[in-house]
């Protein structure tokens, strides 16, 4: 059988130490490992911040921050995150919602959920779940001047300027991966950001500009 043609090599290796530190930081945020250095410095404990997708960063930003609000898709997602909240006991700063996904005839009650927000209410946004593009453009509101924008797996939806070796990642002949990804390059394209591959996945920071 053929392997993948991004089973390279170097790409197990990364793949094998990304597995390492998953295993030793269990509650670590499962994104690019380099961008979380990065992350422990910028979060504050005074931060605000809306999680897009549950799991073991749920535990990680809440230890974090001030408050933190958590939108989950998968019900077996929900309870699992929601049993970890109560046994670390940080019930007061995490507030977990469930929100289904769109279905046929069925309001979007997930994206529903983010549009209710307050604009300029947050200090920090993680994109990790679904319909990721909407979520994104639509996050850029509810930051504060200088919010960060955090998006994970980012390579599968926007070019870089210097290519990642990331798999699947989107080169800049073949632009974003659709019409509301490109209107969120152009809507962030003055934004600064600290873009950070471990050769397994992307994660890119964008800073909104104070004032912006």
């Amino acid at each position: 059988m053929k392997l993948p043609s991004h089973r390279t090599p170097r790409y197990v290796r990364n793949r094998l130490l990304q597995i390492a530190y998953r295993f030793i930081n269990r509650f670590s945020p499962q994104i690019s490992r380099r961008i979380i250095p990065h992350l422990s410095v910028l979060i504050k404990p005074h931060f605000v911040g809306l999680e897009i997708g549950a799991g073991a960063s749920t535990i990680w930003f809440a230890r974090r921050c001030y408050h933190l609000s958590s939108i989950e898709h998968s019900e077996k997602w929900h309870r699992k995150v929601q049993d970890w909240i109560k046994k670390k006991k940080l019930e007061r700063k995490v507030t977990l919602y469930f929100a289904e996904l769109a279905s046929l005839g069925m309001p979007n009650s997930y994206l529903g959920a983010i549009k209710k927000i307050p604009n300029g209410s947050l200090d920090f946004v993680l994109v990790d779940g679904k319909y990721r593009d909407a979520v994104a453009l639509a996050s850029t509101n509810k930051l504060k001047s200088g919010g960060l924008l955090i998006i994970d797996d980012v390579h599968r939806y926007l070019p870089r300027v210097i290519p990642s070796s990331a798999p699947f990642a989107r080169s800049n002949l073949a632009g974003c991966a659709s019409d509301l990804w490109r209107e969120f390059e152009e809507l962030t394209a003055s934004w600064e950001q600290v873009w950070r591959s471990d050769g397994v996945q992307d994660t890119v920071i964008f800073i909104k500009p104070i004032g912006g």
